[in-house]
C-alpha cells in the first residue's frame, strides 16, 4: 500500500524542533487539593493556593515543557461576578496569575514561552458544553470574548491561546475580534472536536480550514482535550488541509462527566503523542505537542524524556 503523502503548506513556518506544551494544569492542581472551585477551576485558587499552582507549573518545566500556560482558562469577569467577587478581584486574579507563572520560571533550566489560556464561552457555563458547543453565539458571547481578549492582550506573554473552542460561530467571532483588537502576541486557536473529522458542534474540519484560509491574524491552529487514539487521524486532517501551522494536545483518554463532575473511562496505555513526535518530519507544519486534562507532569516527563534531545529542551 502506498504511503500517504501529506500536503505541506507554509513549511517555512517551522524553523526548529517541535515544541513541548505543558499538560493539564487544573487536573494536576486537583490532585494536590482534592477538589477545585466548581465553576472557576484552577482560576478560583490563584489567590488562595498560589504556591501550589506555581509548584505545578515548575513541575511541568522540570519535565521539559517549553510552553507554559497561565491558570486562566476559566478566568473571566462574568465568571468572577457569578462567584460573588468584584471587578477588582477579577483584575487582581489576572495580575496574580501572571505573577505566579513568572515566579515559576525563576531559576528554571530553560526559559519557556508563556501562553495566556482563554477558554470558550462553554467554560464559563461550566456545564461541559465546551465539548459539544450546545449554546448560541450571541451578543453575550461577543462581550465575553471581547473583554477577555482586551484584558489578556495586556499581559507580557508571547501567546494568546484560545482553547477547546467547540463552535464554528464562536471561532468566526474570535477571529473577528482578533482583527479588531490586533494584539501584539501570537494568537493560537485550539479546537474542541466531536470526532477526528469534525468540530464538537458537528462542523466538518474541512469547512473550518476553508473558513480560516487567508486569515492573517491567526498564527497557529490546533486541537486539544480529545481522545488520544484520535491523534493520528486528526494529524492527517490538519496535515492535508489546515491553512496555518498546527499543534495538538490530547487528554489522557478519559471523558468528563459534567453531571457527576468527574472523569470517567480509562487512561490510555499507549503513547500516540510520542508516536507523532517520532513522525514529525512527515508533518512539516507541526509546531507543538503536549497534553491536556489528566496529563500530569510525570506523564509529560515520561513522553518528553523518551522522545526529545535533552539539549533542545534546555534551549527554550
Amino acid at each position: 500500500v502506498e504511503a500517504k503523502t501529506h500536503i505541506k503548506r507554509n513549511s517555512a513556518m517551522r524553523k526548529g524542533p517541535v515544541l513541548w506544551l505543558d499538560g493539564g494544569l487544573s487536573t494536576t492542581l486537583e490532585k494536590r487539593l482534592g477538589e477545585l472551585h466548581p465553576t472557576l477551576w484552577s482560576a478560583g485558587h490563584i489567590a488562595s493556593h498560589g504556591s501550589e499552582l506555581a509548584a505545578c507549573q515548575r513541575e511541568f518545566l522540570s519535565a521539559g515543557c517549553q510552553i507554559l500556560t497561565l491558570p486562566t482558562y476559566q478566568l473571566s469577569w462574568e465568571g468572577v461576578q457569578r462567584a460573588g467577587w468584584s471587578a477588582q478581584t477579577y483584575r487582581d486574579l489576572l495580575a496574580k496569575a501572571m505573577e505566579l507563572t513568572q515566579a515559576a520560571c525563576e531559576n528554571a533550566t530553560h526559559l519557556p514561552l508563556l501562553a495566556a489560556s482563554l477558554g470558550p464561552y462553554g467554560a464559563f457555563l461550566a456545564d461541559g458544553s465546551e465539548y459539544n458547543g450546545a449554546y448560541q453565539v450571541d451578543h453575550f458571547v461577543r462581550q465575553y470574548h471581547h473583554r477577555k481578549l482586551k484584558d489578556f492582550a495586556e499581559l507580557p506573554v508571547q501567546i494568546l491561546l484560545f482553547e477547546t473552542i467547540p463552535h464554528w460561530g464562536e471561532l468566526e467571532l474570535i477571529v473577528q475580534l482578533v482583527e479588531e483588537v490586533r494584539p501584539r502576541q501570537q494568537v493560537w486557536l485550539s479546537l474542541s472536536l466531536g470526532d477526528p473529522e469534525t468540530l464538537a458542534d458537528g462542523t466538518p474540519l474541512r469547512q473550518v480550514f476553508e473558513g480560516l484560509r487567508g486569515s492573517t491574524v491567526i498564527t497557529a491552529l490546533g486541537a486539544n482535550c480529545f481522545a488520544p487514539e484520535w491523534l493520528p487521524r486528526v494529524a492527517d486532517q490538519f496535515a492535508d488541509a489546515a491553512p496555518q501551522p498546527y499543534f495538538f494536545y490530547p487528554n489522557a483518554g478519559e471523558i468528563w462527566d459534567a453531571q457527576k463532575r468527574r472523569w470517567v473511562g480509562k487512561i490510555t496505555a499507549k503513547d500516540p503523542i510520542g508516536d507523532l513526535w517520532r513522525k514529525s518530519d512527515d508533518y512539516d507544519n507541526l509546531i507543538a505537542l503536549g497534553g491536556c486534562c489528566r496529563m500530569d507532569p510525570k506523564a509529560m516527563g515520561d513522553i518528553i524524556s523518551g522522545h526529545s534531545d535533552p539539549e533542545l529542551c534546555k534551549g527554550g
